[in-house]
């Protein structure tokens, strides 16, 4: 047995052991055995525990006079529920209408998605004209049936972008409508057309429907952290807070990461990949500096 599966497996005991705790039928259990392996993990959840706090005060220092979105509780609120996808699309449209271009191209990781459509005009647009819309009605989804776009945004006539927003894996999602997404956004006017697909994860080494680009939550996240840090050196502290709320909704309610009762007096299990995601974010900001 590898290192990692004898990890999975404590883990999965320890959830199994949480469920076990809530329930209110009486259970005769030897946990003997069970004891001693928490006994034999423990220090490593310990030291895992650690480098989840180091983390986060690292990243609390980054965002002064703010701190880090996950040490708020944001999945009680009903309005950021994980199955209302309306929610997140309306307050990432009020995010990107508060953006320049090259905020937005960056928002969007135009660059990497569109590696072969060079932008740099659209760089040069400090004060572009920027129109965005939701729930834009096309003629052609599926056939025989209309559509209806979540998010199009429009650069000073010279680009738009269609933004299709889903919160779950963009391979579980109905994607063969975006083939008539795309007819609709050759049409429109604009040399640059970037139709995206934004999931909480997918292939991204492949083309969806309508030729759509996958974005993920989680890389949208880490540019709306960098970009709250560019507004609270320019003293747009409150602006860089409403975006630290939805990165801090998102990565809870979407991604489901959460640092809710982490405590370094008990022996607490939780998902790995909210080390990656912080570490991912500190080592691209600390590079910036």
């Amino acid at each position: 047995m590898s290192y990692d599966q004898a990890l999975s497996i404590l883990r999965t005991w320890g959830q199994l052991g949480r469920q076990l705790a809530y329930s209110t039928e009486p259970v005769a259990v030897d946990w003997g055995a069970a004891s001693r392996m928490i006994a034999s993990a423990a220090p490593y959840f310990k030291a895992q525990v650690g480098e989840l706090i180091n983390l986060l005060h690292k990243s609390d220092a980054l965002l002064k006079p703010l701190a880090d979105p996950l040490w708020t509780d944001f999945g009680a609120h009903r309005w950021l529920s994980d199955d209302r996808e309306e929610a997140y699309s309306d307050w990432l449209e009020w995010i990107v209408q508060k953006l320049e271009p090259a905020a937005i191209l960056d928002l969007f990781a135009i660059k990497k998605l569109f590696p072969d459509e060079p932008y740099d005009d659209l760089l040069a647009l400090a004060q572009a004209r920027l129109v965005t819309k939701r729930d834009v009605c096309v003629p052609k989804a599926h056939p025989n049936q209309q559509g209806r776009l979540d998010l199009v945004i429009r650069i000073d006539d010279r680009a738009v972008l269609v933004v299709e927003t889903k919160v779950g894996d963009a391979d579980d999602c109905d994607t063969a409508k975006q083939i008539g997404y795309a007819d609709w956004l050759q049409q429109q006017p604009g040399k640059k057309k970037y139709p995206i697909l934004l999931a909480t994860n997918g292939d991204s080494e492949k083309k969806y429907d309508g030729d759509f680009r996958l974005l993920i939550w989680s890389d949208v996240c880490l540019a709306l952290r960098r970009l709250a840090v560019k507004l609270c050196a320019k003293e747009q502290v409150v602006l860089a807070a409403m975006m630290l709320a939805f990165v801090g909704a998102v990565e809870q309610n979407l991604l489901g990461i959460s640092v809710e009762d982490v405590n370094l007096s008990r022996l607490r299990t939780f998902d790995p990949r909210i080390l990656s995601h912080l570490e991912s974010w500190i080592k691209a900001e600390e590079g910036e500096r």
